[in-house]
């Protein structure tokens, strides 16, 4: 997450004519709404929160010239990946292989960890139908696969 988080800063920060990073700004909003389009939230949170980095935000030339429509594309990202019933809705909805944002199912774990044990003497089988119902929830996306073609030079480039 925060390694392309920092890339995705890094590459529009050195950027340095306006024209190339309004680009730069207008090409990573088209490849997140891409991976949006993928089911893969993991990869487009840490895009999302690149692009409303306080930093990258200060960047207002660039955003002003961004064209609207990408801007509104951003936004409704934005809302999608922030909003966690927003995106818990779109994951119920999701059909095919999904990479979730794992944060929202982490925090999720966390708060079921904190449930007690034991209910009196009894084990607290309930604990434990939760933490299977939000592990059951990222297996569900794993049950399909990506079929992407191989396209060589792109994968000579990256090995």
């Amino acid at each position: 997450f925060n390694q392309v988080s920092f890339w995705v800063c890094s590459v529009i920060i050195k950027t340095q004519k306006l024209e190339d990073r309004v680009q730069t700004v207008t090409n990573i909003i088209k490849v997140a709404e891409h991976l949006r389009n993928m089911f893969n939230f993991q990869t487009l949170n840490s895009i999302v929160s690149a692009l409303n980095n306080s930093l990258i935000r200060k960047l207002v030339a660039t955003f002003q010239r961004v064209p609207v429509g990408s801007l509104m594309t951003l936004n409704s990202l934005t809302e999608d990946m922030t909003k966690k019933e927003k995106y818990k809705e779109i994951l119920l909805g999701c059909r095919g292989p999904v990479i979730p944002f794992i944060g929202y199912f982490q925090t999720d774990l966390v708060y079921v960890e904190l449930i007690d044990d034991k209910v009196g003497d009894m084990i607290n089988f309930n604990k434990r139908l939760l933490a299977f119902k939000r592990i059951g929830d990222i297996l569900q996306g794993q049950v399909n696969q990506y079929k992407f073609k191989q396209i060589t030079r792109l994968h000579h480039y990256c090995t």
